[in-house]
């Protein structure tokens, strides 16, 4: 504790981390505030070092006596961030690299979404503003201002199908078709993002949404070359139904034309896209909501309407206490193991039996976390993070005056032991999860946050 008039540092860290574009990125803040008297007069300084960096501590660039005026100037959208004047980019595998530099004068961009090389934001009004890969403007369009709504989907190219309607007089004689009272003009156009120009188009169907694939997107049923879906309701006899049945789920292609019909993968398919539940395996519903399991292969594999998605991970479900695989067999029946209660995690189970003791079934087999005996002496306790299914921690008081806690993954391997810790519920907390990397903090017996990086 410093004396009155005498000069003084103190340093300060924080740990921050950053998700986005599927990866994590960890800021690390050394903040050192000097302070000085001079006659009586007492002036500080604060200066912070930087450092950015991967979650497995690959180190992407660090900045030195930085002071709160530079760091206020950078962002992060989407995939790019920026740290004095330079922008980085997130590629589709979690790596970074400098991209490009930037001026404070351009400020934070406006952008919402990413698809291909383009970047897309709104404009003025009811628009859509098209950015290159340097965020330079490369085209804009507005629906004019009579139009009943615009609609724009983004495809795969990065070019956008854009669709409105007019109303017209009920007694008008040139429309496209009629809904309730009313009279429409269906008007659409492609704007090509590459070219930044837009040509109207002539199509007898109404978009009602659209999704494109994106890269690297391995949750995709429909292979390599449907690069973007739609679901259509068509014009006929100067009508559009937008009911279930007669809405179709079709491909359509870049230059905003249907390439296609999705064929129905069971009977009566619902109009929507398989969702993956685990390696080579979707769940499709029908349009009376029954839900069943494809293969790569389409084959169907079973129902499965009573599972609940909240009771999936990517290697085995849960029902009725008993654990499945993804052939829907049964692996493990709880009850068989005296269970009375468990705790679903990413890639396992952990379990309590009549026994008080603790189990984890991952990987096709049962495996003891603390047994009988340890559960018997009252000195080994399982604690889950706040928010974290990948791991879970046991704190290990047995030696007295010692507090340690073992850290374990979701399939119950053992990453970590961390010692001298305070002995508090939440003193181990999950900083940042990427992969198989994990950082946590925790709050020692000195009141100091420490951190940890396990895998």
């Amino acid at each position: 504790k410093p004396l009155v008039d005498e000069n003084y540092s103190l340093v300060r860290y924080q740990i921050q981390a950053i998700e986005a574009w599927g990866t994590t990125l960890i800021v690390s803040i050394k903040a050192t505030t000097t302070v000085t008297f001079t006659e009586g007069d007492m002036d500080s300084d604060t200066v912070m070092d930087c450092k950015l960096m991967t979650a497995t501590g690959t180190e992407i660039v660090t900045l030195t006596d930085v002071d709160e005026t530079q760091m206020a100037g950078g962002w992060f959208e989407l995939d790019l961030f920026c740290i004095d004047g330079k922008i980085y980019r997130i590629a589709d595998d979690g790596s970074v690299a400098h991209a490009f530099d930037w001026s404070d004068l351009r400020g934070e961009p406006d952008i919402e979404t990413k698809v291909g090389d383009f970047y897309f934001g709104e404009g003025y009004g009811d628009s859509i503003a098209v950015y290159d890969a340097s965020l330079n403007l490369v085209a804009t369009y507005a629906a004019p201002s009579y139009a009943d709504g615009s609609n724009f989907y983004l495809l795969s190219n990065g070019n956008v199908l854009i669709q409105y309607t007019v109303a017209q007089d009920i007694m008008a004689e040139d429309y496209d078709y009629i809904e309730g009272m009313t009279k429409y003009n269906l008007y659409s156009f492609l704007l090509n993002a590459e070219k930044g120009k837009v040509k109207e188009l002539n199509l007898d169907y109404v978009v009602l949404d659209s999704i494109c694939k994106e890269p690297g997107d391995d949750e995709w049923y429909f292979g390599e070359k449907v690069e973007n879906l739609a679901w259509v309701a068509y014009i006929e006899d100067e009508r559009i139904d937008e009911s279930a049945y007669a809405v179709k789920m079709v491909v359509l292609g870049n230059d905003g034309k249907i390439d296609g019909v999705v064929d129905e993968l069971i009977p009566d398919m619902a109009c929507e896209i398989p969702e993956l539940v685990a390696t080579n395996r979707w769940i499709v519903s029908n349009k009376a909501g029954q839900a069943f399991l494809l293969n790569e292969k389409g084959d169907v594999l079973g129902e499965v309407s009573n599972v609940n998605w909240s009771d999936m991970t990517p290697d085995f479900f849960l029902l009725n206490g008993k654990i499945y695989d993804w052939d829907l067999n049964v692996k493990l029946d709880l009850a068989e193991q005296k269970c009375e209660d468990y705790k679903l995690l990413d890639h396992g189970v952990l379990f309590y039996t009549e026994d008080e003791e603790t189990k984890i079934y991952a990987n096709g087999e049962v495996k003891t976390i603390i047994d009988k005996t340890t559960a018997e002496a009252g000195n080994h306790e399982v604690e889950f993070l706040d928010n974290c299914d990948a791991l879970f921690v046991v704190i290990d008081t047995a030696t007295e005056g010692t507090v340690k806690v073992n850290v374990y993954n979701s399939v119950g391997a053992l990453l970590t032991t961390v010692e001298n810790v305070a002995f508090t519920p939440y003193s181990i907390e999950m900083v940042a999860d990427n992969s198989n990397a994990l950082l946590i903090s925790g709050i020692n017996t000195e009141g100091d946050t420490v951190y940890y990086r396990v895998a």
